[in-house]
């Protein structure tokens, strides 16, 4: 809910502050049986239905002042691929990407270098560990896909599979792969 709200809401962080901190002190100090709690939070959270927030969001460009919360995006949405495939995240990479800054892990699909108007969308982007990233720089995604198959990490491999499959890397693919992370959004953060 807080992720809703203030990330991809885009609320100020001012907005709501006093129902969290009397809720946060309900339940440190008193005992609020799990349905009050929820029904609390979903209050709190009344005018930030999912549906109402991905209207409000631009793809276009969540490169650009959008690191951290990118980087948790990505997290998750990895986390929720490799439990869809029955495997684990990949820890090892995931604790390298946390420990570095997320624009040494944050990796454009099309390089940013290649003037694509569509460069920082949310599809061209996915994670890498930060010397992996810096090592494929302007590559074209037809020189990364290897990398991006073999680095452990279920959307960038995901990713690189379609590329390698299509022999390319389009905007339509973009597109359709943004679709694919909004959809896990409106799941993951669902009202």
């Amino acid at each position: 809910m807080t992720f809703r709200i203030f990330e991809l809401g885009g609320a100020d962080t001012r907005h709501k502050v006093g129902e969290y901190v009397r809720l946060g002190h309900d339940i440190y100090r008193t005992s609020i049986p799990p349905q009050e709690i929820q029904e609390r939070l979903d209050e709190i959270s009344k005018k930030f239905s999912i549906n109402d927030v991905l209207k409000s969001i631009d793809w276009n460009d969540r490169y650009t002042n959008w690191g951290e919360q990118l980087r948790y995006l990505l997290y998750r949405y990895d986390e929720y691929l490799a439990k869809e495939a029955g495997e684990k995240i990949n820890q090892s990479a995931w604790n390298k990407i946390w420990h570095s800054e997320p624009s040494s892990s944050i990796e454009h699909i099309q390089p940013q270098s290649s003037g694509a108007k569509y460069a920082h969308q949310l599809g061209n982007l996915t994670m890498l560990p930060p010397g992996i990233n810096s090592s494929l720089n302007k590559r074209p995604p037809k020189e990364k896909f290897d990398t991006y198959i073999s680095c452990g990490l279920r959307a960038t491999v995901q990713a690189g599979l379609d590329i390698k499959e299509r022999n390319s890397w389009t905007e339509a693919m973009i597109k359709r792969r943004t679709k694919q992370i909004e959809d896990f959004i409106r799941s993951e953060w669902a009202d």
